[in-house]
């Protein structure tokens, strides 16, 4: 029998209950309590090459102060951040999420998840870090959101709440957001920088704040198919990127096709 750990890498646990949506739909587990039929949801991931690979749209306009990301990844350990999503216009960040390098001057951050948004000023308003280090080369299901009005924020990774507050340089406060002549990346930020060799899947970014952390991942961090018709994860409206495999240059998203730059190519579900 194919193991739940080659199905899906980065769930593996040798005494985890097997669960349908573990298992590939049309295949058989065996859980404590008898036979399970597979309904899993699998879908594939985009490799970048480490040097060359990123998405870019530019010129973007967005609106209000609320922001919702969610990605799967799988990054190993690096000296450089590994940029997942960028939103930038003259050096100010609307949106990053970033896994930081493992050498930064701050242990605090080496290697943990960070949230990061700047005001129309340019000042940080929301530097919120894991606490948990995801530099391990496994994959891991991430969805984030900054509410600039209410000053809050929310970090869910693999299900389990990861704000650390107790961080020394996290930040979290009110703010005005820019939203004009926005660029918007995928694997790289504005320098560019890239990925050591990193995929992403499951990529996802609306202007929105509310949602549930729950309806696009399972309790284990295991990614949920999401309604593509009357887009009700994301609040009924049709977010501004997305696509299940992360391949952005047919983003499924009301912002259209990104520039597909350098090297990126499609992974198994497996990989």
């Amino acid at each position: 029998m194919t193991t739940l750990s080659q199905y899906h890498a980065y769930y593996r646990t040798t005494d985890a209950d097997v669960e349908a949506h573990h298992v590939m739909p049309g295949k058989i587990g065996y859980g404590p309590n008898g036979k399970i039929t597979g309904v899993g949801y699998f879908p594939p991931r985009m490799k970048f090459d480490g040097s060359t690979g990123y998405y870019s749209n530019t010129g973007l306009t967005f609106s209000g102060n609320k922001v919702t990301g969610v990605a799967q990844f799988k990054l190993p350990s690096s000296a450089v951040d590994q940029r997942i999503f960028t939103v930038y216009a003259d050096v100010k960040n609307r949106f990053a999420l970033t896994l930081k390098e493992n050498d930064h001057a701050n242990a605090d951050v080496r290697g943990k998840l960070q949230l990061f948004s700047m005001n129309t000023a340019g000042t940080v308003v929301c530097r919120v870090q894991s606490s948990t280090a995801f530099n391990d080369d496994v994959w891991h299901t991430a969805f984030v959101q900054y509410d600039g009005d209410a000053g809050t924020a929310v970090m869910r990774v693999d299900g389990n709440d990861e704000v650390d507050v107790g961080n020394s340089l996290h930040i979290l406060t009110t703010g005005t957001l820019p939203t004009t002549s926005l660029f918007f990346y995928v694997g790289s930020s504005h320098s560019p920088d890239f990925f050591s060799n990193g995929l992403i899947g499951f990529a996802g970014y609306r202007d929105i704040g509310g949602l549930n952390w729950s309806n696009f991942m399972h309790p284990d961090g295991t990614p949920k198919p999401l309604d593509e018709t009357t887009w009700s994860q994301w609040g009924g409206v049709q977010p501004l990127f997305w696509h299940e495999a992360g391949k952005m240059d047919e983003n499924k998203g009301s912002a259209g096709a990104m520039t597909k730059n350098g090297t990126i190519t499609l992974a198994s579900a497996l990989a």
